[in-house]
């Protein structure tokens, strides 16, 4: 079955009408857009997202059972970072868009240093010149150097 695509220009959702009957510039069910709107405006604009990629792991990674417990996106590097909770080893793992490589930032095989858990996601975070601040609400905050 073909499928069919219309450009978002004329923004409107159009519910009514069969899919196939939509005119061009409408819609009538949005995937992968995102709405971006300025502060004190009734003005927005819809843009497309990327879609969702997989990614192989290097054989040293074990995620079984793994809680992902926060991540967060280094805009400027173009990396995303994760917090990675197991049953024996917590990491810190990166992966950069245009390499498409997951690298392990660190690896707390111990589980005495970075003291994740399943049941305290990791709320706040943020990168900061080259380092990761981020704390639980349950154990004190921590940072590492991402370099």
């Amino acid at each position: 079955m073909p499928e069919i695509k219309h450009n978002f220009t004329g923004g409107k959702m159009n519910k009514d009408l069969d899919e196939r009957l939509v005119p061009n510039g409408q819609y009538r069910d949005a995937m992968n857009v995102q709405v971006s709107t300025s502060e004190g405006s009734d003005v927005g604009t819809v843009q497309n997202i990327l879609g969702n990629n997989q990614i192989n792991l290097p054989p040293s990674i074990d995620l079984q059972d793994a809680v992902v417990v926060s991540s967060v996106a280094d805009e400027k590097n173009d990396t995303l970072y994760y917090f990675v909770w197991t049953p024996s080893v917590d990491y810190i793992l990166s992966y950069k868009r245009n390499n498409n490589i997951v690298e392990i930032i660190f690896r707390d095989v111990n589980k005495n240093a970075l003291k994740f858990s399943p049941n305290y996601i990791v709320t706040g975070i943020n990168v900061i010149d080259e380092m990761i601040f981020w704390t639980d609400n349950n154990t004190e905050p921590k940072k590492i150097n991402i370099q």
